[in-house]
């Protein structure tokens, strides 16, 4: 839910980072994603993450499919990010 998360970001004023995504995401149909707001990144490392993560002000997780484990909110809770999340 990438357009949902770059909808809160611009409302709250703020910069979105993507991790794991890409602008153009062809596995799913043609999307692009063309704000200026967001920021793709792609895969990124352990450390790539942790740098992004360490300078977050928070991690948005918009998600619309039934996420069973959620690393992601656990890795943002360890950097001690406040998590929304739907």
């Amino acid at each position: 839910n990438v357009r949902g998360a770059i909808r809160v970001a611009r409302r709250a004023g703020r910069p979105l980072e993507v991790l794991g995504g890409y602008r153009l995401n062809l596995k799913m149909g043609f999307r692009l994603t063309l704000d200026p707001n967001a920021r793709f990144h792609g895969m990124v490392d352990d450390a790539g993450k942790a740098a992004i993560l360490g300078r977050a002000a928070g991690l948005l997780f918009p998600v619309r499919w039934h996420e069973p484990f959620g690393i992601a909110v656990i890795e943002a809770m360890y950097f001690g990010l406040p998590v929304f999340a739907t």
